[in-house]
């Protein structure tokens, strides 16, 4: 059984296409060429892309990041809690007579 989230490595596949065409269709025609001409504009030379690239890929690592780290801190305290239960249950299972 795939993982929660995941498409077995059979279909993904076709999954992939028909996600790709259902994006594509919700695209205005010349989206790429105006999202190319906006970023040349913004960055006109060649090391300027770069940099731009380089800070858009840092920005994005930085909230994956932040996203991972807060996730994980909601997990560590579900889990906690979970613990602390069974914790009390423990406690009380042992006083009886």
């Amino acid at each position: 059984r795939p993982a929660r989230g995941r498409v077995s490595s059979a279909s993904s596949g076709s999954s992939e296409k028909l996600l790709a065409a259902r994006a594509a269709a919700r695209l205005r025609p010349g989206f790429a060429e105006r999202t190319l001409a906006a970023a040349r504009e913004v960055a006109p030379t060649l090391l300027s892309q770069v940099v731009l690239s380089a800070a858009t890929a840092a920005a994005c690592a930085l909230v994956a990041f932040g996203i991972n780290v807060h996730l994980n801190n909601v997990e560590a305290e579900r889990n906690l809690a979970d613990w602390q239960a069974v914790a009390a249950q423990v406690d009380q299972i042992s006083e009886l007579p």
